[in-house]
């Protein structure tokens, strides 16, 4: 005969085994862009089809509960932020056990959501899954860059550039590419990112190159900063030459004054002799 605690063991696992339910997935799309809609989707079995809630969160706080036994079914519990708006809002109407739909969603509702259902009597077995989203704003525009950008430069000048992003959410990563390849960490400067008073983020990277002629593929020299967001946003901009600018060269040698002085002199001299022979020349021919 079996022991009385392996019989526990194998009823309570049989019991577990005949009401066991279990979420099999969380349907959250990971970016949602500020001020739109989204649902969100809990799948999950349960061998008898018998539930006792299912209940909603956001970051660990319950905005959301559905009891089928109780009517209404539906429970929405507001939960506002520091200025007193709701960090969620739930259209009600359309939203049932397994399906929620957040309306006009704004940077609060960002966070992780998660979903549990709960089994009916006797067990009341439970099993939940989370599932991070992020509500975005993308940037207007390309990146901008700053410093000598219509510069013509040429080996031995030193490029000093910085790439701007518009205000984001999350923050746009940047990427400076040299001749079409990713610039080396000690070439680029990344600075410090503050949020602003409206949530949002400007991103901002920096890039210090002293050119040598290998710099110059061809004579061509690209400098181009990629921002980008996920799948979401991906613009770039680019400073492109086509030929460096020619080395400068040594100025000539001029003539000095002085030799200018003397060319005159010179030139003065001549033209008194021509003068003396045009007097000298009758006396001559008398003398003979």
């Amino acid at each position: 005969m079996l022991p009385a605690s392996t019989l526990i063991f194998l009823i309570v696992f049989g019991l577990q085994g005949s009401w066991c339910l279990k979420v099999t997935q969380l349907e959250v799309v990971p970016h949602v862009p500020r001020n739109e809609d989204v649902k969100l989707t809990c799948h999950f079995t349960s061998p008898n089809k018998h539930i006792s809630s299912i209940k909603w969160f956001h970051n660990d706080v319950q905005f959301y509960r559905y009891m089928p036994s109780e009517d209404p079914p539906t429970e929405f519990y507001p939960v506002d932020g520091e200025n007193g708006e709701p960090l969620i809002k739930v259209d009600r109407s359309r939203s049932n056990g397994t399906e929620i739909y957040l309306t006009d969603v704004n940077l609060s509702a960002s966070g992780t959501y998660r979903c549990m259902v709960t089994g009916d009597a006797p067990m009341f077995l439970s099993d939940s899954e989370e599932a991070n989203l992020t509500v975005t704003v993308i940037p207007d525009g390309q990146p901008n860059l700053e410093g000598e950008v219509h510069r013509s430069y040429r080996p031995g000048n030193t490029v000093t550039l910085n790439c701007t992003s518009a205000p984001s959410v999350p923050p746009a990563k940047l990427v400076w590419i040299v001749n079409d390849k990713q610039a080396s960490p000690d070439i680029v400067e990344l600075y410090t990112s503050e949020p602003r008073d409206d949530g949002l983020v400007v991103s901002k990277l920096g890039l210090k190159l002293k050119l040598t002629q290998q710099n110059f593929i061809e004579g061509e020299l690209k400098l181009k900063c990629t921002a980008t967001i996920a799948s979401l946003y991906h613009k770039s901009n680019e400073h492109s030459q086509q030929k460096h600018a020619a080395p400068l060269e040594a100025p000539k040698d001029l003539p000095t004054q002085e030799a200018s002085t003397k060319n005159d002199t010179g030139s003065g001299h001549v033209v008194s002799m021509s003068r003396v022979s045009i007097f000298l020349l009758p006396l001559l021919l008398l003398l003979r």
